[in-house]
């Protein structure tokens, strides 16, 4: 509940009730924080302020303390106020207050007191060279009441003289350019009003005055920085204050104005991306929001942001960082979030240095999260996020509502192996936290970056060897009905096991029958009969991976040599499939790898070297190199198959020149009897062959 009365009600002198009892109507404003009593025969509009409402009080307690104050409204209407006020504290909390973010002027607009019914006489002011500002500042003061803001807009001679007056002598005075700027930002910033403002071609002439307000500053730049005097610095650098204050409104107006389509692409053909760009050189906070927060809402489109690319946006926005600026620093993790879709641009947001600007804010701030997400992506920043505590905070947030993104960023990461070893933790409490977790509800995310650290040779391998009997159990068991909703999950189990060599495989391999449960499957991949259940190729790619793994030990290498004439069959099988091919090729790679396993290999009936011969010329580059590795193997320990590489090289390399031969000899095996008769006969003489000459 709120401390006090006083912090609910704004003025008390604001809660006017209707004088009539006979019909209320009870809405919620449009914009502010306020309740709207509609009563009487005329609807007369009355506005009930609550200016610290929060998501956290009470509402049928605060709806109890309106009545209190408000003893006009029925006791019957108690319901509906209750109904609204609750309605307010579940909007959308950027749409409350219409007005919170409008700069103040320079006018001191407490000091006049104004009437709408006196608006002809501020008018009148407006035709007054001298008392002009006088007269924006009444007008000024009428349009802090949205209440007022229609009538205001109505007046067509009213809102005609402040356009002539905004076009004519906003260069001249900064105090009138400003006090009329807010009132076109209070009046644009009702989405019903904006097509009255554009009528008054408001958003041109708000363009045209940034557009010279930026060449001035260039001077008044140059003059603050040149100054000798020190009062005549602070001068330069008042002006420009005061200037950047005035950008910073007109730009909230074109932002107010570029909620229709057609008018933003209007000011992006008129160069409004170049403007916003150079409005980040200005070290004015309030115009730095306003700049960044359009250039946040333009970035959506593909065109605006390649602009932006082209102009090096980044390199303007990451030496904004850091800042105690917290509209700031939201308004540029927004922006950078939508920037980070582009490859290009994400590449050059690492390249600058803008991840450890992210890190420290993820914890509290989603935009920042997900933008840490695309960054992960990259390679460098991968290596960056390591030097942060960022690892240390994305573990403690796996139970945060964002659990999704934040798992993303881990599975990123893990793929450096000094993150892998941050997420571990030097006890191993890190990833034992991942494997509960993950199998408390099959989580696939969670045993991805187990998956991934497990791809990382050395102490963070050693880790897993309590888990492998407790994920290879899983799988085993789970792996026959492959439309489960376990099954995808027991995939990334065995994936995980798979990574793992630094291990105790002939024990393993004992205690769970695990060479049988793999014959098993390659025997049913194997199978022509269409009778056996199809094993998914993602889950037979696991499973070879897992035997080069087991492969790499020697003891349990030998209880694998019974599987090679199946994994041979695979080759033939899965020739289309170059990955599994490529992983079968590298199992017998490492098989072959213990020189006193290679002539027992090259014994087996099957053809399995044949079939590493006929892929040494393969298209796939991957495949001819392990090939080639492992026919070396073969060679070393083999003169016959030594010898039978040398030709089948030799006739690779001269298949031309023999393709040749072989034409060549079928011609003359093909010329006929008779013709070799009839050239047999003709035998010349020396003689004849000397006078033949003499006559040519």
């Amino acid at each position: 509940m709120m401390s006090s009365g006083s912090s609910i009600l704004a003025d008390e002198n604001e809660i006017i009730m209707s004088r009539s009892r006979n019909s209320f109507d009870i809405e919620a404003h449009p914009s502010e924080l306020a309740i709207i009593v509609k009563s009487g025969l005329r609807k007369e509009q009355k506005i009930i302020y609550l200016k610290d409402l929060t998501a956290s009080v009470d509402a049928a307690v605060v709806a109890r303390f309106v009545l209190d104050k408000c003893p006009n409204i029925p006791s019957n209407k108690a319901a509906d106020v209750e109904q609204v006020i609750h309605y307010l504290q579940k909007r959308n909390p950027t749409s409350l207050n219409l007005h919170s973010d409008i700069p103040k002027t320079t006018t001191n607009v407490a000091a006049f007191t104004s009437r709408l019914e006196d608006i002809e006489s501020y008018i009148e002011l407006l035709y007054e060279e001298t008392e002009k500002t006088k007269g924006t500042a009444y007008i000024l003061s009428l349009s802090s009441k949205p209440s007022n803001l229609q009538r205001l807009i109505d007046n067509d001679v009213l809102m005609a003289a402040l356009t002539r007056v905004f076009r004519e002598d906003s260069k001249k005075n900064f105090e009138l350019a400003t006090n009329i700027a807010v009132i076109f930002l209070r009046l644009s910033s009702i989405k019903s009003l904006q097509t009255v403002i554009s009528h008054y071609k408001i958003g041109a002439l708000s363009m045209q005055l940034i557009e010279n307000e930026l060449k001035r500053w260039e001077i008044w730049k140059n003059e603050a920085k040149t100054s000798i005097e020190v009062k005549a610095k602070k001068k330069w650098e008042f002006a420009i204050q005061r200037q950047d204050e005035l950008v910073s409104v007109l730009l909230q107006i074109l932002i107010n104005l570029a909620d229709d389509l057609r008018v933003e692409n209007k000011m992006v053909k008129r160069g409004i991306l170049t403007i916003l760009i150079k409005c980040l050189d200005h070290g004015t906070p309030n115009l730095m929001v306003s700049a960044i927060t359009f250039l946040w809402k333009l970035s959506v489109f593909v065109e605006n942001k390649d602009a932006m690319l082209t102009q090096n946006i980044i390199e303007k926005l990451v030496p904004l960082f850091p800042t105690n600026n917290l509209k700031l620093t939201n308004c540029l993790y927004s922006l950078l979030f939508n920037l980070s879709f582009d490859q290009s641009l994400r590449t050059k947001m690492v390249a600058n240095g803008l991840v450890p600007f992210v890190a420290p804010a993820i914890e509290h701030n989603s935009t920042a999260l997900c933008l840490l997400y695309h960054l992960s992506t990259i390679d460098d920043a991968k290596a960056m996020i390591t030097f942060t505590d960022a690892i240390s905070s994305l573990m403690k947030m796996l139970n945060s509502k964002d659990n999704l993104i934040v798992k993303g960023i881990l599975v990123n990461v893990a793929l450096e192996k000094r993150n892998s070893q941050l997420i571990c933790s030097s006890d191993g409490r890190g990833l034992d936290t991942l494997i509960t977790k993950a199998f408390e509800n099959y989580d696939i995310l969670l045993m991805k970056i187990c998956r991934n650290i497990a791809s990382h040779e050395g102490a963070t391998q050693e880790l897993f060897q309590k888990h492998l009997i407790q994920l290879l159990k899983f799988v085993m068991e789970e792996c026959d009905d492959t439309k489960a909703k376990t099954f995808p999950f027991a995939i990334e189990c065995l994936g995980t096991v798979a990574q793992i060599n630094i291990v105790d495989w002939p024990k393993i391999i004992a205690e769970i029958d695990l060479i049988s449960w793999i014959s098993t499957h390659f025997e049913v991949a194997n199978a022509v009969t269409p009778a056996l259940p199809k094993i998914p190729d993602d889950f037979l790619l696991q499973i070879i991976i897992l035997c080069g793994s087991i492969a790499l030990n020697q003891e349990a290498a030998k209880l694998l040599i019974k599987i090679v004439p199946q994994m041979t069959k695979l080759i033939l099988k899965k020739q289309n499939d170059d990955e599994i091919v490529l992983q079968i090729i590298y199992a017998f790679y490492c098989l072959l790898y213990h020189s006193e396993l290679t002539s027992d290999l090259c014994s087996i009936e099957g053809g399995f070297v044949e079939y590493l011969i006929n892929l040494m010329h393969d298209s796939n580059p991957q495949l001819r190199n392990m090939c080639d590795q492992a026919l070396q193997f073969i060679a070393e320990s083999s003169p016959y198959w030594a010898k039978r590489l040398n030709e089948e090289r030799f006739r690779f390399h001269n298949s031309q020149w023999l393709e040749m031969c072989e034409e060549g000899q079928g011609e003359i095996e093909n010329l006929s009897d008779s013709e070799s008769e009839e050239f047999n006969d003709v035998v010349l003489g020396a003689e004849e062959l000397l006078l033949e000459d003499i006559k040519i």
